[in-house]
Order: C-alpha cells, then structure tokens, then sequence
C-alpha cells in the first residue's frame, strides 16, 4: 500500500508574471477584479454575494436530481446540496474538462483546492460547499481521451463529435485491458482497475462516468458535483444569451480589459469572437455566426432568423453552449459563488472578463489559484540522496544540475579556467602597449586575443564534456529523477495520472493528506515524498 509518509516541504513557485503581480495585490491590475486572493477578500464578498431565491431553488433541484444518478454519491455529499437552498450558503468552484481517468494529477489537486479553501472559510464562519463544475460542454476530444502512467501514453480511442461529456464509451475496453496489462503485477491497482471498469462501462456517457469518479474520489470530503447542461439551469442564463445575440456586448467587454492588459505589459490569453456562443446538439457543437438574414452555425448547417434564435432561447435554452469568454459568467449567474480556483492559465484569461460581469451586473468571483505539488517515489527520492539533490530541484535545468554535480565531484575546468583568466589579462596588457605605440598593432593585438581566448573557451568545453563522460552514472541518476519529477521539462502534476500513486485501499488516506498540506491562498509548490 502507498500513501504519504512525510509533510510536504514548500518551494517556491515559478509563476508567469502576471500572476505573480495579482497575487502581490498589483495596484495596476487592481481594475481587473474585485475580489481580494484572501480570506479576509472572500469573506468581504460573502457579505454582498446575492443568488436569487428562484435560481437557488433550481439549482438545487438540479444537483439533487443529478446526485441521485451517481452511486457512489455521499451523505456529506447530498447535505451540501441541501444546504444550498439556504440564502447564506456559498461556493467555490474548480472547473475542469471531463479527461478519462481524471488525466493528469492536477486534476485532483483543483478539486482537493476547492475542499480545502471551503473547510477553511467554514472556520471563518462563512457557510461554503466545494463543487466541481463538469466541462460537459467542451468538445476538444484529443485533450481528454489519454492519461500517462510514466512514460507510456494510454489512449481510448473512438470517433468524436459535438460536445464531449453526452460521448458514449465505446471502445474503452481497449484503454482498460492497457492499464491492466500496465499493472498486472500489481494487485490492489488492479482491483482499482476493477471499479474504474464499472465506473467507466461502454454503454456509460464520459459526463456520468466522470460524475461517478470524482464522487468516489472525493464523496467523502462532501464535493457537489454540477454538470451544467441542464435545460433549467440554462433558463436563467437565456436572457444573458438574447442579449449577446442582439448586442454581441462580451466582445467589447474583453478588448476593454484586454486593453487594460496590454497597458501593464501582457497579451491577453484569449481572443473573443462577435457571439461567443455555440449551437449543441447531438453530435454538434458549431458557433454562432451572424448571416444576411438573421444567424447560422459556421458550417452552414443551421440558419435562423433574428426572431426565431431568440425564441429558441426561451423554449430550447440548452441549445446555447457559451464558449470561454461567456462561461465564467454563467457558471455565476447560477451558483452562490466566491471564488474560482484554477492554475496560472485559467486565472489569466478570467482577468480578461470582469468587463463581460459588469456589462450584466454580475458578481465577479475572487480568482484562487489552485494548489501546485509534484510527488517524489522511493526510486526518486534515491536518485536525489545518491546525487545530494534537494526537493528544490525536481523542477530544475537539467543541464545546470548536472553541472553543478560534475563540478562538486571534481571538475577539471579549473585547468584552463584559472589559466584563461591570467592569460586574458596579460594579453590585455599587450594590446594597451602595442596600441600605444601602434593604433594599427593594437587592433591586430585585440584580434588575437580574441581568436586566442574563444579557442580557450572551446578547449575548456571539451575538458567539461571529459568530466561528463566519467560521470555518466550520475547523468543517469539524474535523467530517472527529473523524468519522475519533471517529465519531458513538464510539471509532474501536467503529466502524470493519479493511478501511479494511490489506489482503492490506500486512495482516502493519500487524498486526506494531501489536502491537510494544501492551501490555495499560499501558492506555494508543494514537494511530497512517499
């Protein structure tokens, strides 16, 4: 069994710097949000955070209705819903796409984000339930159909179309008989396998099948999980659709705070489009275009008139799919929420839409980004003793650490090194005499010192490439660290499926501790050894 033995130790984070500037309450960001990264922000906002009373009722209905679908759904799980129906109760929100298996460990980490930062307002008093919100809607198949387990890439395979989370799992079968065969020696992974296969059955959608999944990852810590394709819940979103129809209002929203970006030294992550909506159906999800009499969906397929779209709204509102730039805005327009949580990306392109809130009168949320963690094995943790690595290196330049090791166990740099540098110095006395004897062999001195110094420094590479060569076990060692730590120069938590670390018997153990270390509001990296 595998779980967590030791406390997490902190590292510093290296984060894009606009991120690093909101976070450090930039005064010069400050019009691109309105609420704090804090406690004290998120219980500031609490206090005016209003959800009408008809839209709570049917959210909560909602969530009721799509809890009892799931089986593995908890009694802490169906309480939350139910506290919803209370006007003091909030959210925090992760949103994330529906990837087979939970894809890569920062999956997890969003979700256990949003648990932790909903006990600790709880703490504070502010009545708070974690959900996750389902990307059902989202219809870029070749993001979500793999998962890595180490090196080796496990992909389900099948034709795709339209949105993903209605797909059936046809063909999964393949994808499952992989991992098992990945994980024969191992019995507890594969009586996880087991359960993931009742889970993820064929004749299941991706949308229930992810349901399910982090309902029995997670159903203990009480996670509500919202899958947003819902008729109702698009109804309270269909008069924000007439208006972007009519008036296109969140593009000049975007280019507003765009601009604003643009001004404190960044680009804008995302690049609104004059309706920024889809038409969904089974099968498809085509944008919104504007045609000669009235709209239509890019391909053609589907023509309207002004009228009949708009009457659409009203009686087949969840046909209205919202892309980037307007899903934000709905996920507030149907949830009590305070924070959004989401990696550096995510929080860069919602500081890009506070103006497509204000435009409709919309609470913006307080942006949180997620926790950050990379997990060191037994085998890495060997590797970083053998070499005398530190937990602030599982991110490092390979060719800098490996430098570093070489030199700390004897280089013979130095040989020429030290020379070089007497040599330069003495060949820059030369020129000063020469020049000032002769302007012209002064020229011809300086010429000669550089062609003699850039062969010094082609002969000082060569002893370095010596020194590797006598140290290739250590490159080894090395390679097997970062490949575990920094897979490819990508993030562990990017890359790696939550399969490699835990399994059924051991899953709540190495959830629950993870989340005791993690904080949101300390964006820290957190380094964990197994």
């Amino acid at each position: 069994m595998q779980t967590i033995l030791k406390k997490a130790k902190n590292i510093p984070p290296t984060l894009p710097a606009l991120i690093e500037r909101y976070l450090n309450g930039d005064a010069l960001l400050g019009e691109l949000y309105s609420v704090a990264p804090s406690l004290q922000g998120l219980m500031k906002a609490a206090r005016s955070r209003k959800l009408p009373k008809e839209a709570r009722r049917i959210l909560v209905e909602v969530l009721t209705e799509q809890a009892e679908t799931s089986r593995y759904s908890s009694e802490k799980t169906s309480a939350n819903i139910q506290r919803l129906a209370e006007e003091d109760v909030f959210t925090v929100v992760a949103g994330h796409q529906l990837c087979i298996y939970g894809g890569p460990m920062f999956f997890p980490y969003k979700i256990l984000s949003a648990i932790r930062l909903a006990s600790d307002l709880e703490k504070k008093g502010i009545k708070t339930v974690p959900v996750y919100w389902m990307a059902s809607e989202d219809h870029d198949f070749e993001e979500v159909n793999h998962i890595f387990i180490g090196a080796e890439k496990v992909i389900w395979n099948r034709n795709a179309g339209g949105a993903v989370g209605p797909m059936l799992l046809e063909g999964i079968e393949a994808f499952q008989a992989e991992l098992r065969d990945l994980f024969k020696d191992d019995p507890l992974k594969l009586a996880t396998l087991d359960t993931l296969a009742e889970i993820h059955a064929p004749n299941r959608t991706l949308a229930e099948a992810t349901r399910d999944l982090v309902d029995w990852m997670f159903g203990s810590f009480g996670i509500v999980v919202l899958d947003a394709a819902d008729a109702r819940l698009k109804s309270i979103f269909a008069p924000i659709v007439q208006r972007e129809l009519t008036e296109g209002f969140s593009s000049a929203a975007v280019a507003t705070n765009t601009a604003m970006l643009q001004e404190a030294g960044y680009q804008g992550q995302i690049t609104p489009r004059d309706i920024n909506l889809f038409w969904m159906e089974a099968g498809v999800r085509e944008r919104i275009v504007r045609s000669e009499t009235g709209f239509a969906t890019t391909e053609g397929a589907k023509k309207w008139t002004s009228d009949e779209l708009l009457k659409l709204c009203e009686s087949s509102p969840e046909h209205f799919s919202p892309n980037v730039a307007l899903r934000p805005l709905y996920q507030e327009c149907i949830l009590p929420n305070l924070g959004y949580i989401g990696g550096p990306g995510e929080l860069s392109y919602w500081l890009q839409l506070k103006g497509v809130f204000d435009a409709v009168h919309v609470s913006f949320p307080g942006l949180i980004l997620r926790d950050m963690a990379v997990l060191i094995d037994g085998k890495a943790q060997k590797r970083m003793d053998q070499l005398g690595l530190s937990v602030a290196d599982v991110y490092g330049d390979r060719e800098a650490i490996f430098k570093a090791i070489v030199r700390k166990e004897g280089s013979h740099e130095y040989v020429v090194n030290d020379r070089a540098q007497v040599l330069e110095e003495q060949l820059s006395q030369i020129c000063e005499e020469l020049a000032s004897f002769d302007p012209t062999l002064g020229e011809s001195a300086r010429a000669e010192q550089k062609r003699i110094l850039k062969r010094m420094d082609v002969l000082q590479k060569k002893v370095l490439r010596a020194d590797k060569r006598k140290h290739a076990l250590a490159e080894r060692r090395l390679v097997e660290f970062l490949q575990s730590t920094f897979p490819n120069a990508v993030p562990q938590e990017r890359v790696h499926n939550w399969l490699m670390y835990t399994n059924e018997e051991a899953r709540t153990a190495f959830f629950s501790r993870l989340m005791d270390s993690f904080n949101p509001l300390d964006p820290q990296l957190k380094a964990f050894q197994l």
